[in-house]
C-alpha cells in the first residue's frame, strides 16, 4: 500500500486510489456492516489544500446533496456526506463497468463502428438519467432547474449489463446554488458545451439535451465533433461549424435518426427538444420505426465483443487471485476486532483483496468484484457442515465486527 494512500476514510476502508482531480481525489474502498454484508464503493473526498476554501467545500457538498436526492436507476447512487479527519468525503455507489470515453478509444483502436442501436439505447438511457437530474424539486416542491453542465463521455459509464449511468454532478447547476459562476469561469469541456454555455448566458435544460446530441453524433460519426487542436478553435466550432455529414462515414444510420440527432445540436435553445425526455422519446420513435435493437442485451453484448479478450484475460487475473488469497489466508490465531484499526491479519487479507477490486474497476467486472468480495466475507466466518469440503477451516473464537451505523 502506498505510504500516502490512507487504510481508513470514516468507516470505509480504502483499497486503493482512483484518480486525483482538480478538486478532490477519488478512491476505491468497501464497507462492512454489522450485519456481515460488504459493498464495494467508491469515496471522494476533497484535496487537503482546499478543505479550507468554503468556495471549494460548498461546491462539494453541494454536489453530494444534489445527487442524492436523485433516485433514478440511471443515475449513481449516493450514500453517505461525511467528514473524516476534518475532510469532506462522498461514499456513493460503485458501478462496476467502463466509461464511454474508454468504449470510444477501444473502438478507434480496434478501427469498429458502434452499431446504431447500440448507440441510440446509450443515448436514450443518458437521457433517462439527466431527465431525472432536470426534474429535481427542493423541499417545498419548487423546480431546482438543475443543469449537469458536464453530461460527457467521462461520465457515462456503460455496466456489463448494458445499463447506462450518470456520474459526478460536481459542477451542477441549480436554483439553490449560493454562488454563481464567475464571469471568465467555464465549468464543463469545451467540445460538449452548448453555444449558451460559451457565452455564459443563463442555462436551462436544453443545454444538456446539446451536450447529449453531442455525445451521439460522436458515437454515430466515430470521431470528436467539435474538438479542435486549440480551445480557440473548439470554441469557434461549437458556435459557427454545421455538422459532418454522416451519410460520407455510414450509411447504416437511418435518416430519421440523423433528423433527431440535429435537432439535439441546434445552435439556438428554442430549436432542440425542451426536455431530454423529449429527446428519449423522439430516439426511441425513430428507433422503432428503423426497427433497430436499442436493448440492454444489445448494449451489453456489444461491450462483451469489443472488450472480451481482455475481459476474460482478467477473470483469469482475478480467479488466480482470489484462490491464492483463500490458499494463504490464516486467521486462527487473530484476535477480536475492535471499533478502531484494522488487525493485521484483516489488513493482509485486505491487500490480497486489493489487486482482485482493481483489476474489476479497469475493466468493467462487477460480477466477479461482489463475488470476491463475498469469497473474503465468507472466509471470515467460522466453517459449518454446510461447506464444501475443501473451503479453508478456521478455528478459534469466532470475529467480531463492530463498527458505526450507518
Amino acid at each position: 500500500m502506498p505510504a500516502d494512500l490512507p487504510e481508513h476514510i470514516g468507516r470505509y476502508t480504502i483499497l486503493e486510489r482512483l484518480a486525483i482531480g482538480g478538486m478532490a481525489q477519488v478512491y476505491l474502498g468497501f464497507e462492512t456492516g454489522e450485519t456481515g454484508l460488504q459493498r464495494v464503493v467508491v469515496i471522494k473526498q476533497i484535496l487537503p489544500q482546499l478543505g479550507t476554501d468554503a468556495t471549494f467545500l460548498q461546491m462539494f457538498q453541494q454536489e453530494a446533496r444534489l445527487a442524492a436526492r436523485i433516485n433514478h436507476p440511471n443515475v449513481v447512487e449516493i450514500h453517505e456526506l461525511g467528514e473524516d479527519a476534518g475532510q469532506p468525503f462522498i461514499a456513493m455507489e460503485y458501478v462496476g463497468g467502463i466509461a464511454l470515453n474508454q468504449i470510444n478509444r477501444a473502438l478507434r483502436e480496434q478501427e469498429r463502428q458502434m452499431p446504431v442501436g447500440v448507440a441510440v439505447g446509450i443515448l436514450m438511457q443518458a437521457c433517462a438519467g439527466a431527465h431525472a437530474a432536470h426534474e429535481l424539486t427542493n423541499h417545498s416542491g419548487e423546480p431546482a432547474n438543475l443543469v449537469h453542465r458536464d453530461l460527457t463521455p467521462h461520465n457515462l459509464m456503460v455496466t456489463e449489463l448494458g445499463h447506462i449511468k450518470v456520474l459526478d454532478f460536481g459542477v451542477a447547476k441549480a436554483n439553490t446554488n449560493q454562488d454563481k459562476t464567475k464571469t471568465g469561469l467555464l465549468k464543463g469541456k469545451l467540445p460538449y458545451m452548448s453555444p449558451e454555455q460559451l457565452w455564459q448566458a443563463e442555462l436551462d435544460r436544453r443545454s444538456d439535451v446539446f451536450t447529449l446530441g453531442v455525445v451521439l453524433w460522436e458515437l454515430l460519426l466515430g470521431k470528436k465533433l467539435y474538438a479542435r487542436d486549440s480551445d480557440i478553435a473548439t470554441v469557434n466550432a461549437v458556435l459557427n461549424e454545421g455538422l459532418a455529414s454522416l451519410g460520407q462515414v455510414r450509411s447504416d444510420v437511418p435518416d430519421a435518426i440523423q433528423s433527431v440527432a440535429v435537432s439535439a445540436l441546434s445552435k439556438k435553445p428554442e430549436d432542440r427538444f425542451p426536455t431530454a425526455d423529449g429527446f428519449r422519446r423522439a430516439l426511441a420513435k425513430a428507433a422503432r420505426q428503423s426497427g433497430m435493437d436499442t436493448s440492454d442485451d444489445a448494449i451489453a453484448d456489444f461491450v462483451a465483443s469489443l472488450l472480451g479478450d481482455s475481459l476474460s484475460q482478467r477473470r483469469q487475473e482475478i480467479t488466480s487471485q482470489v484462490e491464492h488469497s483463500m490458499a494463504t489466508l490464516d486467521l486462527g490465531s487473530a484476535p477480536p476486532l475492535s471499533p478502531g484499526p484494522a488487525a493485521p491479519s484483516l489488513r493482509k487479507s485486505q491487500g490480497a483483496l486489493t489487486g482482485m477490486v482493481i483489476g474489476s474497476v479497469v475493466t468493467g467486472l462487477v460480477s466477479l468484484s461482489i463475488l470476491a468480495v463475498l469469497v473474503w466475507g465468507d472466509v471470515l466466518r467460522p466453517s459449518t457442515d454446510s461447506e464444501p469440503p475443501d473451503a479453508p477451516v478456521v478455528t478459534g473464537e469466532a470475529l467480531q465486527i463492530l463498527l458505526a451505523p450507518t
